[in-house]
This record gives structure tokens, C-alpha cells and sequence, in this order.
């Protein structure tokens, strides 16, 4: 696959605009096409009882919903979904969301017509909502392996839609087992960026930004803004860890404007466009310097997904934006690929192991955690510093640690994940 096309087909699948946690989203979208199937039978909802794989449990627990009213959670995310019915919005479908709704949908979970169960059988992603309409009518839909992949779909047993294995994609449709990072570093620093793909990321980035601006107005817990407001006078690198972590504050409190997501993580998603945008605003680097950074960054994270799998115990955040961010940031300095490969080690000695103990807006402060050790790392790879190979999970190269960092989120971690889930649900 040419240079282009691999670019093209890598924003085309990870670069989604995204209303809320992309968890709940995706419950709320899976559900919105059953709705969908029991009103056009002439029924409407009255009770729904969703299957949610561990980690679409987990992630969509407590994390507050963007709605005119007060929300949290799967259990409120279904039913909004299901009278939304309207699934041709995507990932932006609460946009539509007015106060009735939210009332119809407050009264369904109040008289306990809505349940969440978790499905303990499916270990990658898996969404299935089941609706019963008032009229005795029954519509199920099936999401698996990707947020918004609808797989299978049915009104009284009729089936609508089915995927069997070989029409299911996997987590990733980009091959990356055709380049290494090190091919795709070298190839991206020659690479003149396209008005498509330059039109995009601005897009990304103006996204991001309008959600940033909220958090630093304290929307959420306000810890971004606070952040700023302790640290260093002017310090550039606090100035970016505030506005990043304010970002994500303001996400996970359910502001009502959508981000820019990567690799099906809004979180994810203002990590990297915010970082390199910002970076190159106080560094006053070139945009064609920015785009290519953002191009890298963007492969690496999906790169880390594709091995870590789409959801884990790790934080997505730190694990897969961050780290591609050490390395990304070094390309946005000019530096060679060794720095970047050394930057990369050094963020990952550092910081692997964080958690992920589901979606909230406490993320922010795992988020500036994050960021906090990726320019660290660079500034230590810049001036020499490296760490030598095959110590702990640091690899032989980049490629190497990626598959062992997979190995560590599964198989590694699952029990973690069982006991995280456990607790979650004592809460």
C-alpha cells in the first residue's frame, strides 16, 4: 500500500468526531438501532436489558452523559438511545437529545424496565441490546470488536442484518504488520500533506480546542484549571498539562460538544491532537511539521491498540496517546528516529502499569500523569539519555515493546481487570 493510501485509510478508520464517552455512545448507538427497528414496526419502547462485554461495562459505569439533565452511565446511555432512534448520527447521536427524552428515559430506569448485565463470555467488545416495545413488539442489535459496528439486527425474530466471522472486522483494519515504525518514521518526514488530510486534522484540532476552553473555565471538577493555577508561573510544559487534563475533565463531566476521538477514545483523541497542536504553538514549529507529528502520533497509538486491544486494563490514555506522543514530539523537534525510539522506552519504563479503572473525570489527572512524563522523556532523549534494551518489557525497538505491552494488557492483565470490575460493582 502506497504512503498515501496507508494515510488515508488510517484517519478514515481511526479519526471519528464522538459526542460523549465512546462507551455509553456506542451502547446508546447499538440501542438506538433497535429502537429504530420497533418503531417501524408501530411500537415504542418499555423496557431494554443490554450485554456488555468487562471492559464496555467498566468504561461506561459512572461517566457522565452530555444531556440537558443530570445522566451517568450504560444504564441511562440504552434507553436515551433507544427513543433517540435515530442511528444514522453516529457517534454524534445525542446532539439530538431534548428534555422529554430525558424524562421518558429517567422513568424507564426509575421503574426499573432497564437493566445492564455484564457478559462475562466475550472478551473482546460486545454490545447487545435487547428492546421490548409496548405493543409486544421485540428488537434486538449486536455491536462487537468496534464501537460502532452493528453486526447483527432483528424485529420479532426477523432478522435484519447479520455479519457472520469472516464480514466482521477486526479491531484494526489498517495492516500494520506491512511497515514498521521506523519504515513509517523515515517515509512521514519526507510526506507533503494533502488538503484532505490537512482538513481533517484542523478539524481534530478546532474540535478539541472548543472542549479544552471548557475546561479551563472549570466545567467538570475543575482540576485542569487548577493544575494551572498551582504550578510554575508561565511554564510552558505546565501551561500543557493543565489545558490537556482540562480537556479531558470537561469530557468525562458530560460537556455537550463532540471531540475529535482516536483509535475509538475521545480521551485519547484530545491527547493528541491538543499536545501536538499546543507544543507546536508555544514552540513555533512549521504546520507541515505539526501535520507529519500528528500523522506519526496518530499511527502510533493505533499501532499500540492493535496489540493492546481496543480496551484493556491499562489506561488508553497514557498507554497508547502518550507514548506515541513521546515519539511524535521528537519528530515535531526535527530530532532522528533514535531519539524517538529513546524517548518511546523511557516513557514506557515509566509509566506502564497505570490502570484503567473505568471512564470518570478523574481521567484527567491519569491524563496529566501522562503528559507529564512524555516530555519528560523527550527532553531526557534529547539531551542523550537512553535507556539500554532488554531490560524489563523494553524490547530491541519500538515494534518489540508495542507487542510486549499487548502481552501485558492480555493475557497479563485480565485478572486485574476481573478484580477492577468486582470492585465496580460492589460500588
Amino acid at each position: 500500500m502506497a504512503l498515501e493510501e496507508f494515510i488515508n485509510a488510517l484517519i478514515s478508520e481511526e479519526l471519528k468526531p464522538a459526542l460523549g464517552c465512546t462507551e455509553p455512545i456506542a451502547v446508546a448507538l447499538t440501542a438506538s438501532y433497535a429502537g429504530k427497528a420497533l418503531r417501524d414496526s408501530g411500537d415504542e419502547p418499555e423496557k431494554i436489558f443490554v450485554e456488555l462485554d468487562k471492559n464496555v461495562f467498566k468504561n461506561g459505569k459512572v461517566v457522565s452523559i452530555p444531556a440537558p439533565e443530570p445522566m451517568r452511565g450504560n444504564l441511562f446511555a440504552a434507553p436515551l438511545g433507544a427513543l433517540l432512534a435515530k442511528p444514522e448520527s453516529g457517534f454524534q447521536l445525542l446532539q439530538s437529545l431534548d428534555l422529554d427524552i430525558c424524562k421518558r428515559a429517567r422513568e424507564m430506569v426509575d421503574k426499573g424496565n432497564v437493566q445492564v448485565k455484564l457478559n462475562s463470555l466475550h472478551k473482546q467488545l460486545f454490545i447487545q441490546v435487547k428492546v421490548s416495545g409496548k405493543n409486544g413488539h421485540v428488537a434486538i442489535a449486536r455491536s462487537q470488536k468496534r464501537h460502532d459496528n452493528l453486526v447483527y439486527l432483528s424485529i420479532d425474530e426477523q432478522i435484519l442484518l447479520e455479519k457472520n466471522d469472516s464480514e466482521v472486522p477486526p479491531s484494526s483494519q489498517v495492516d500494520f504488520s506491512k511497515v514498521s515504525t521506523r519504515e513509517f518514521f523515515r517515509a512521514i518526514s519526507h510526506w507533503i500533506p494533502t488538503k484532505t488530510v490537512v482538513e481533517r486534522l484542523q478539524e481534530g484540532i478546532a474540535m478539541n480546542l472548543r472542549v479544552m476552553e471548557a475546561g479551563l473555565t472549570g466545567y467538570g471538577t475543575g482540576v485542569g484549571k487548577r493544575i494551572g493555577e498551582i504550578g510554575t508561573v508561565n511554564c510552558s510544559q505546565n501551561k500543557l498539562i493543565s489545558k490537556c487534563s482540562a480537556a479531558v475533565d470537561a469530557r468525562m463531566s458530560g460537556f455537550s460538544l463532540p471531540v475529535m476521538s482516536v483509535t475509538g477514545s475521545g480521551n485519547q483523541g484530545l491527547l493528541v491532537f491538543l499536545l501536538h497542536h499546543l507544543y507546536a504553538e508555544c514552540y513555533k514549529k512549521t504546520e507541515v511539521s505539526l501535520y507529519r507529528a500528528l500523522i506519526f502520533a496518530i499511527f502510533l497509538a493505533s499501532r499500540i491498540k492493535s496489540h493492546s486491544g481496543r480496551l484493556s486494563a491499562l489506561c488508553g490514555c497514557v498507554i497508547s496517546s502518550g507514548l506515541a506522543g513521546s515519539a511524535s514530539l521528537c519528530m515535531l523537534e526535527n530530532l532522528d528516529y533514535e531519539v524517538a525510539e529513546a524517548s518511546f522506552h523511557i516513557m514506557a519504563a515509566d509509566i506502564m502499569g497505570i490502570l484503567c479503572d473505568g471512564a470518570k473525570a478523574s481521567c484527567a489527572l491519569k491524563a496529566a500523569t501522562g503528559i507529564n512524563s512524555l516530555l519528560r522523556s523527550l527532553k531526557l532523549a534529547a539531551s542523550g539519555f537512553k535507556l539500554p534494551l532488554h531490560e524489563g518489557i523494553i524490547g530491541n525497538s519500538i515494534d518489540d515493546t508495542i507487542i510486549n505491552i499487548g502481552k501485558i494488557a492480555n493475557p497479563g492483565m485480565v485478572e486485574t481487570d476481573v478484580e477492577i470490575l468486582k470492585i465496580l460493582q460492589e460500588e
